[in-house]
Protein backbone atom coordinates (compact mmCIF):
# COMPACT_ATOMS: atom_id res chain seq x y z
CA UNK A 1 0.00 0.00 0.00
CA UNK A 2 1.40 3.41 -0.97
CA UNK A 3 2.64 5.73 1.74
CA UNK A 4 0.82 9.00 2.33
CA UNK A 5 2.98 12.06 1.71
CA UNK A 6 2.48 14.99 4.05
CA UNK A 7 0.31 17.69 2.47
CA UNK A 8 3.01 20.33 2.90
CA UNK A 9 6.36 19.16 1.52
CA UNK A 10 7.93 22.54 2.35
CA UNK A 11 8.23 21.42 5.99
CA UNK A 12 10.47 18.48 5.09
CA UNK A 13 14.25 18.75 5.08
CA UNK A 14 16.33 18.26 1.94
CA UNK A 15 17.42 14.85 3.24
CA UNK A 16 13.84 13.81 4.03
CA UNK A 17 12.74 14.76 0.52
CA UNK A 18 15.61 12.80 -1.03
CA UNK A 19 14.82 9.75 1.11
CA UNK A 20 11.13 9.89 0.18
CA UNK A 21 11.93 10.28 -3.51
CA UNK A 22 14.27 7.30 -3.42
CA UNK A 23 11.61 5.26 -1.61
CA UNK A 24 8.98 6.16 -4.23
CA UNK A 25 11.33 5.30 -7.09
CA UNK A 26 12.16 1.93 -5.52
CA UNK A 27 8.47 1.16 -5.04
CA UNK A 28 7.75 2.05 -8.67
CA UNK A 29 10.55 -0.32 -9.74
CA UNK A 30 9.25 -3.08 -7.42
CA UNK A 31 5.68 -2.78 -8.66
CA UNK A 32 6.82 -2.72 -12.30
CA UNK A 33 8.90 -5.86 -11.71
CA UNK A 34 5.91 -7.60 -10.09
CA UNK A 35 3.63 -6.66 -12.99
CA UNK A 36 6.18 -7.80 -15.57
CA UNK A 37 6.75 -11.05 -13.68
CA UNK A 38 3.04 -11.76 -13.50
CA UNK A 39 2.64 -11.09 -17.23
CA UNK A 40 5.55 -13.39 -18.05
CA UNK A 41 3.99 -16.19 -16.02
CA UNK A 42 0.82 -15.95 -18.03
CA UNK A 43 -2.63 -15.27 -16.73
CA UNK A 44 -2.85 -12.13 -14.58
CA UNK A 45 -5.63 -11.40 -12.11
CA UNK A 46 -7.22 -8.26 -13.55
CA UNK A 47 -8.25 -6.93 -10.14
CA UNK A 48 -4.69 -7.32 -8.81
CA UNK A 49 -3.29 -5.72 -11.97
CA UNK A 50 -5.63 -2.74 -11.64
CA UNK A 51 -4.56 -2.21 -8.01
CA UNK A 52 -0.86 -2.59 -8.84
CA UNK A 53 -1.08 -0.09 -11.69
CA UNK A 54 -3.00 2.35 -9.47
CA UNK A 55 -0.32 2.07 -6.77
CA UNK A 56 2.39 2.69 -9.38
CA UNK A 57 0.57 5.82 -10.61
CA UNK A 58 0.22 7.10 -7.03
CA UNK A 59 3.95 6.63 -6.40
CA UNK A 60 4.66 8.35 -9.72
CA UNK A 61 2.57 11.38 -8.72
CA UNK A 62 4.22 11.48 -5.30
CA UNK A 63 7.64 11.35 -6.95
CA UNK A 64 6.64 14.28 -9.19
CA UNK A 65 5.45 16.30 -6.17
CA UNK A 66 8.79 15.72 -4.49
CA UNK A 67 10.71 16.69 -7.65
CA UNK A 68 8.69 19.90 -7.95
CA UNK A 69 9.54 20.84 -4.36
CA UNK A 70 13.21 20.00 -4.89
CA UNK A 71 13.27 22.15 -8.02
CA UNK A 72 11.54 25.04 -6.25
CA UNK A 73 14.17 24.95 -3.51
CA UNK A 74 17.02 24.83 -6.02
CA UNK A 75 15.65 27.84 -7.91
CA UNK A 76 15.21 29.76 -4.65
CA UNK A 77 18.76 28.93 -3.60
CA UNK A 78 20.14 30.02 -6.98
CA UNK A 79 18.22 33.31 -6.89
CA UNK A 80 19.40 33.90 -3.35
CA UNK A 81 23.04 33.33 -4.37
CA UNK A 82 22.71 35.72 -7.30
CA UNK A 83 21.24 38.42 -5.06
CA UNK A 84 24.04 37.98 -2.49
CA UNK A 85 26.65 38.09 -5.26
CA UNK A 86 25.29 41.36 -6.66
CA UNK A 87 25.12 42.87 -3.17
CA UNK A 88 28.75 41.87 -2.50
CA UNK A 89 29.84 43.30 -5.85
CA UNK A 90 28.13 46.61 -5.04
CA UNK A 91 29.96 46.80 -1.72
CA UNK A 92 33.42 45.87 -3.04
CA UNK A 93 33.56 47.58 -6.44
CA UNK A 94 33.64 51.27 -7.10
CA UNK A 95 30.54 52.66 -8.80
CA UNK A 96 32.10 52.98 -12.29
CA UNK A 97 33.38 49.39 -12.36
CA UNK A 98 30.11 48.03 -10.96
CA UNK A 99 28.01 50.03 -13.46
CA UNK A 100 30.23 48.94 -16.36
CA UNK A 101 29.79 45.27 -15.42
CA UNK A 102 26.05 45.79 -14.97
CA UNK A 103 25.71 47.48 -18.38
CA UNK A 104 27.66 44.68 -20.04
CA UNK A 105 25.51 42.03 -18.37
CA UNK A 106 22.32 43.79 -19.47
CA UNK A 107 23.38 43.87 -23.14
CA UNK A 108 21.44 41.37 -25.17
Amino acid sequence: MPIKLPPDLTKLSVDELATLKLYCEKEIDNITAQINGARERGKVDKNWLKKAEAARRIYGRDCQRIQIEQGRRKRAQTASFERRFVDAAKRRLNEDVYQGIMNEALEV
